[in-house]
């Protein structure tokens, strides 16, 4: 049986007996934007739910892609190559 897992919305208050977390909840836990006080139950539930599991890691995945993809189209279109400074070289800094 499934943890009882309470997720809050937007547009309603509470949600209760929820057996998977929510796609909206995943992409914002991925994505770093979901509100501190909703953390603590979505972790808990992946805790004991493989699917769900599966479910974040597969969002992860797609949301670190996503940003590399973003970052080397940024690169890209401004010209600009990726830099590496190394303490006490000659860096001009």
């Amino acid at each position: 049986m499934y943890p009882r897992l309470t997720i809050f919305t937007e547009d309603c208050d509470i949600v209760e007996d929820v057996k998977h977390i929510s796609e909206e909840a995943l992409e914002r836990y991925a994505m770093l934007t979901l509100p501190r006080r909703r953390i603590e139950p979505l972790e808990y539930h992946l805790l004991t739910c493989g699917a769900c599991q599966d479910r974040v890691r597969a969002e992860i995945d797609f949301v670190t892609a996503m940003r590399g993809a973003a970052k080397q189209i940024m690169r890209d279109q401004h010209g600009v190559k990726e830099r590496t400074f190394t303490a006490g070289a000659d860096s001009g800094y």
